[in-house]
């Protein structure tokens, strides 16, 4: 999706999605910890978003929920992703709508 997105992207944007690799703005997850909004945890599949990370930051937001759906290598398009995360994302929001 993201290479798709490039030819109707802008330098700037493109730039700015280049460095999301190396500019990163916590060191820690537990520098995370401050944030008191209630948080859809969605867990990743590789190394730099591993399962594992997801749940540790779900345990330290003092409102962090973890998904039950994970990302996956199966959506290759954003109708993919919806599909594959929509029922998650409906269920926190209504979770919140009630609190």
């Amino acid at each position: 999706m993201v290479r798709d997105a490039i030819p109707r992207s802008d330098p700037a944007s493109i730039a700015a999605a280049a460095a999301i690799g190396r500019d990163r703005s916590f060191q820690t997850v537990e520098e995370l910890a401050a944030i008191t909004a209630p948080t859809l945890i969605i867990p990743g599949i590789d190394a730099r978003h591993p399962a594992a990370l997801a749940e540790e930051l779900a345990r330290i937001l003092p409102e962090g929920r973890l998904a039950p759906a994970a990302l996956s290598a199966d959506p290759r398009t954003a109708e993919d992703f919806a599909l594959a995360l929509a029922p998650a994302i409906q269920d926190f929001l209504a979770d919140v709508a009630r609190a």
